[in-house]
């Protein structure tokens, strides 16, 4: 039985990276399912091309029947602008819930809602999905835009915490980010890879920003003789990454793919996938790779114990890091360089497989239903 809610979600981006692939899946879970009539407003530029398979996140909306409109917001000036093009749209939709998701989406989207008359304003939810402290600035405008937002969805309690150290959150409530987990754990890899067949494979997924400490784990490969890195996604930093392979003289070893609306087929071809950042607010990537049957190696962070049983799904590595430390944990779970094999064991008691772990917490029904649920009754509190 549908719901017959109308929400419209307000995005920073649409690009590759995490947070489209899960609103995807919540926008078209919350249609599909429970018959919510769903509008996606993007603040950037809507990609085109540069995606090496597949259609982009956009395309996917707008063919489960879902409306895709973009802002086009360039620099500060366009960001005014945006700030009333959005109003006008958001007292025009109809909508019974505005739900925003990153820190520009939700300062704008805070701004605006500021305009509309009290009789006409939907409720207002904001989400975060990160930790990272630097800009400073983006924590102080992520407290100023809480007040006026009615609730604040997270994927972890840590995020929640971080928020609340900066502005009030009137409702917080934390739901995991959910993913496809047949779609991974049925995927048909990808027929040519640059690397050797047989070879060992480090795998990584998303975007190449400087938070995710990506240069950790360029250095980590290089104190491993033979094992290739697979560079998946797009962003700022590839050119400083590339120079650094070079410099070190791996580059034949590290493969940079394009992003892909097809992560999942590249799972099977990695040996295991490594995310090194220290300020993850979730770790999809990581979530991904489990579902896949791929080990993973992390490093050890309030979020990531939440999703990572050390010793069973993968390794976390203590931070600080260090590329020895993440050679080492890499080595492990590869089997190779001498030291003691990663031996996965299921802690007695718990019964749990890894894929059986991440279907009953992570599964896109669960996250599409909390949400659902949540809207239910925030809107009903009026």
């Amino acid at each position: 039985m549908g719901d017959g809610g109308k929400i419209v979600l307000v995005i920073t981006d649409l690009e590759m990276g995490g947070s489209p692939r899960w609103l995807r899946d919540l926008a078209v879970g919350l249609k599909r399912d429970w018959g919510w009539r769903v509008d996606v407003i993007a603040l950037k530029a809507l990609p085109v091309g540069g995606i090496s398979s597949g259609k982009t996140i956009a395309e996917q909306l707008q063919e489960a029947g879902i409306s895709v409109r973009t802002l086009g917001i360039r620099g500060a000036w366009g960001f005014w602008r945006g700030r009333r093009a959005l109003r006008r749209i958001l007292a025009e939709s109809g909508a019974e819930i505005v739900y925003s998701v990153l820190v520009h989406a939700n300062v704008l989207t805070a701004l605006a809602m500021k305009g509309i008359d009290k009789a006409r304003r939907p409720r207002f939810v904001q989400g975060i999905h990160t930790l990272q402290r630097r800009p400073g600035w983006h924590w102080r405008a992520l407290g100023w835009a809480a007040k006026f937002g009615d609730a604040m969805i997270v994927p972890s309690g840590a995020v929640l915490e971080r928020v609340k150290r900066y502005g009030r959150v009137r409702e917080g409530v934390v739901i995991p980010n959910g993913i496809d987990v047949e779609r991974f754990a049925r995927a048909i890899r990808v027929e040519t890879v640059p690397w050797p067949e047989g070879a060992k494979v480090v795998g990584y997924v998303g975007r190449f920003d400087r938070v995710k400490q990506l240069d950790l784990l360029i250095r980590a490969a290089g104190l491993i003789e033979a094992v290739h890195l697979a560079m998946v996604g797009y962003g700022a930093e590839e050119g400083r990454l590339r120079a650094l392979a070079e410099q070190l003289g791996i580059q034949t070893r590290v493969h940079f793919v394009e992003a892909t609306a097809e992560p999942e087929r590249w799972y099977p071809r990695f040996t295991c996938v490594c995310l090194p950042s220290e300020e993850e607010g979730f770790g999809l990537v990581l979530v991904e790779a489990m579902a896949a049957g791929v080990p993973v190696v992390a490093m050890d962070t309030v979020v990531t114990r939440e999703i990572v049983r050390t010793g069973v799904d993968g390794i976390l590595v203590e931070p600080p890091g260090s590329p020895e430390r993440f050679a080492e944990a890499l080595a492990r779970v590869l089997g190779i360089g001498g030291v003691a094999p990663f031996s996965p064991t299921v802690p007695p008691g718990e019964g749990k497989s890894t894929g059986e772990r991440v279907a009953e917490r992570f599964s896109v029904g669960g996250m599409v239903t909390r949400h659902r649920e949540f809207f239910n009754k925030i809107r009903e509190s009026r």
